[in-house]
């Protein structure tokens, strides 16, 4: 088959690098308000603008492309051809689809190339140089892009001069990113440079963007920033080759964790109350709104980074293909109001409003069997208050986790045959007000797509904490949450050992284990020299709690089964008897985990000092557990699913960790990928019957180059 050529589509595009914005487009600034100098900086502003609004047009397709591809959704029965060959890794010609047309991509490229070849970094008003900032964000948006081009097609052209004819050979002359080098080929274009023009003169800000919709919803220009940290961060965590690259990747998010105050508080549990407690009749309800919220919401706080979507199309970029594909029909409704100043000038304003409908027919992507049966699989650590005098702690038998209802809630809708069914809808981006098991409704557009947010930074930093070697604190920031008081403490005093020479001993003060995440001797003691990106003492310590209790309580009680022994050993033991096939093989490997913990948690025993008998000496570090390692890691992979799924991350998380266990055992990491994705659509719980797959899915995807959109 004839392959198409992208050159023609991309030079049409963007020929001269121009950008032409319309000054009534929702990312026009408005040059009155604006903060970084006024008209002196015209000569840029249009063109940094010109790159928001083209990264708005690859904004829903890397949501589609990271879902579709993942083990959390499924197509529907009204799947489009396109999407459904993209879910199902069939080979489809570039163009055949918008999603499969890489064009857009190199459009922000481009501008951001254009941009490169004109701006005076140098440019001095009132001795400040004002035109870094703006130049920093603009390489980490095309860091950023570079990343999803990547992770899509496995190897694409690097382009750093502007393109501006068709003629150049750029597709065939220049070098080819991959995930290994992608790093290396932006830091020696200035990268690095701009991550310290970023810390030194922070972010540009244009004051606030205007959505037209009909209650003037205003999104802070911010917002719609790329974290120097953030992108530095996954940079590091998507191409690391060693441990060194993982602790480069933590420091960076701890960076941006700090500086910024991030943390997982209580407020934005979501909860189940139960009815009829220990009776035959007992039922739960889940409570939602206060974690669902965050995508109402469009200040900065949960979320750090979005991509902002318009109301109106004659003012902006309107952003639907998201909400349709996950099962919305949209209807749009315009309103133009002219009113007169008291000067006499006619001004009008134009706003406009997009009422989602859940429709079975539009449905192309739907919650995948593999996604509900994880949520139905967790423990639901909650209260028993029956009878007695103070919250005891009591599993809620079959309830889940209660993020469920937030994410993909029940709702009642009417089949082509004119029936009701209860069928389960994404609903991120079109979130219910009211949501019941009966049925949900009162859905609203939702004018953001979210890139950062607090909790998926939290994982991403857990994730590299895990492979930089700290896998007992990755847990923890599942579990309890990484702060002072949740924490055990380290002990260290000295004694003479046989040899009649002075030794350091370590131990943990027995009063600070009892409801504080499970962190040995070791971790503690080797994170004491970590303070470059597991300092504790500096992290939020206000309300904070584990990611996992968002979803599955033990917040007022603790969680006795969520655990690092307890879960790390159910995993390991379910891993390892899956790839061996052999259950006997799992329980060894548990045990042999398990013996390794409890010899690490050693305590002072309230006796005199003389009595040293508990105390351990320093002794080497010889690396990690490898097992924990990857038990460890395969459960930030849960929970990674059971708080950001359907947000567009899933693809590329599976991607980049399985690479993390390829680095760590050539070859684990791309079986675990292609069994992972083969089960999405079977009725099992997580590691139930674990030869039970899609074989034909299965076989395609242990080949790595299955695993990428074909190049042009």
């Amino acid at each position: 088959m004839k392959k198409t050529s992208i050159i023609g589509a991309l030079f049409a595009l963007l020929c001269t690098g121009t950008v032409a914005t319309s000054c009534e487009d929702m990312l026009s600034p408005e040059m009155t308000n604006n903060v970084d100098g006024g008209a002196a900086i015209t000569d840029t502003v249009y063109n940094f603008h010109g790159i928001l609004k083209s990264v708005q047009d690859i904004a829903e397709r890397t949501v589609i492309l990271g879902e579709a591809r993942g083990d959390l959704t499924s197509p529907g029965l009204y799947v489009s051809d396109s999407v459904y060959e993209i879910a199902n890794y069939q080979p489809a010609a570039n163009g055949s689809s918008g999603l499969l047309d890489r064009s857009a991509y190199y459009k922000v490229i481009n501008q951001c190339n254009f941009y490169f070849a004109r701006v005076d970094t140098n440019a001095l008003m009132n001795n400040t140089y004002y035109m870094r900032r703006e130049y920093a964000q603009v390489q980490m948006i095309r860091a950023w892009v570079y990343m999803q081009l990547v992770q899509n097609y496995g190897s694409v052209p690097f382009i750093t001069e502007p393109v501006d004819n068709a003629n150049t050979g750029w597709e065939n002359t220049a070098p080819k990113a991959t995930r290994s080098n992608l790093l290396n080929l932006l830091l020696s274009d200035n990268l690095e440079q701009a991550y310290r023009w970023s810390n030194q003169y922070g972010l540009p800000s244009y004051r606030s963007y205007n959505t037209y919709n009909a209650s003037n919803t205003t999104i802070n220009s911010q917002l719609c920033m790329f974290p120097a940290d953030l992108v530095m961060g996954d940079l590091y965590l998507f191409g690391a080759k060693d441990s060194m690259d993982y602790v480069r990747a933590a420091t960076y998010y701890y960076n941006y964790i700090t500086d910024n105050d991030l943390a997982i508080t209580q407020s934005r549990a979501a909860t189940f109350s139960v009815f009829a407690q220990g009776t035959d009749e007992e039922s739960y309800s889940s409570s939602v709104s206060s974690w669902s919220s965050v995508f109402n919401q469009y200040a900065k706080g949960e979320l750090v980074t979005v991509i902002p979507s318009c109301a109106v199309s004659t003012m902006g970029t309107v952003l639907t293909d998201v909400q349709q594909i996950y099962g919305f029909e949209l209807s749009s409704n315009q309103s133009v109001n002219v009113s007169t100043d008291d000067e006499g000038t006619e001004q009008t304003d134009i706003t406009g409003s997009i009422t989602p409908t859940a429709s079975e027919q539009y449905r192309q992507l739907m919650p995948s069997t593999a996604y509900m049966r994880l949520n139905a699989a967790q423990m639901y650590a909650g209260e028993n208050t029956r009878g007695t005098s103070q919250a005891e702690l009591d599993y809620y038998e079959n309830a889940g986790d209660a993020r469920v209802d937030g994410s993909a809630p029940i709702v009642r809708v009417q089949s082509s045959d004119g029936t009701m069914n209860r069928d389960r809808f994404i609903h991120k981006f079109c979130p219910a007000s009211n949501i019941s098991s009966f049925g949900s409704s009162g859905f609203s557009f939702h004018y953001c797509i979210p890139v950062y947010r607090t909790s998926l930074i939290y994982l991403r930093y857990a994730e590299a904490l895990n492979r930089a070697g700290f896998p007992q604190h990755a847990f923890a920031i599942l579990s309890h949450g990484l702060t002072p008081d949740n924490l055990p403490t380290l002990l260290d005093s000295t004694k003479v050992n046989a040899n009649g020479q002075q030794e350091s001993v370590y131990y943990l003060d027995s009063t600070t284990i009892a409801g504080r995440a499970q962190i040995g001797v070791d971790e503690l003691r080797r994170a004491r020299f970590a303070t470059a990106f597991l300092n504790v003492n500096m992290m939020p310590t206000e309300n904070v709690i584990g990611i996992h209790s968002l979803g599955c309580g033990g917040i007022e009680v603790e969680d006795t089964l969520y655990t690092f022994s307890k879960a790390v050993a159910q995993r390991i033991s379910e891993e390892k008897a899956r790839v061996a096939n052999n259950p006997s093989a799992g329980v060894e490997a548990a045990k042999r985990f398990l013996r390794q913990t409890e010899g690490d948690v050693t305590t002072d025993d309230g006796e005199d000092d003389t009595d040293d008998s508990d105390w351990i000496s320093e002794p080497p570090y010889t690396g990690p557990n490898k097992d924990a390692q990857n038990a460890v890691e395969d459960l930030i992979v849960d929970e990674l699913a059971l708080e950001t799924a359907f947000e567009g991350y899933r693809f590329g998380d599976l991607q980049r960790i399985a690479d993390h266990k390829n680095v760590s055992k050539s070859g684990y990491g791309t079986e675990w990928f292609a069994w992972k994705i083969s089960r999405r659509d079977e009725d099992l719980a997580p590691y139930e019957n674990p030869d039970q797959k899609n074989e034909e899915l299965y076989t395609l995807l242990n080949n790595q180059s299955n695993w990428y959109l074909q190049n042009p």
